[in-house]
């Protein structure tokens, strides 16, 4: 997913440490919610949303460890994590 007219968060110290940052997913702002991705777009990358960036973080979290843990065989995003992660 290209940045294009999003409000990227470019700097975040977050409370503790999580797979989000450890993985440097698009981390932006959509209307009310932080965005957390990682891949192509919503439907294909790993994805979290949620109203504070924290929970967001903890979305994407949840589902990165989902796709960790189940990859799609051909998908390029759970090839991408598996070998980072092996």
């Amino acid at each position: 997913m290209k940045p294009d007219g999003l409000q990227v968060i470019k700097s975040i110290m977050p409370m503790k440490r999580c797979l989000t940052l450890l993985n440097h997913p698009l981390v932006y702002v959509n209307g009310n919610t932080y965005c957390c991705l990682l891949g192509p777009d919503p439907q294909a990358g790993i994805f979290g949303t949620r109203a504070t960036v924290m929970d967001a973080f903890q979305d994407f979290d949840g589902h990165f460890k989902e796709r960790l843990s189940h990859p799609i065989t051909g998908d390029p995003v759970s090839d991408f994590i598996q070998q980072r992660h092996i």
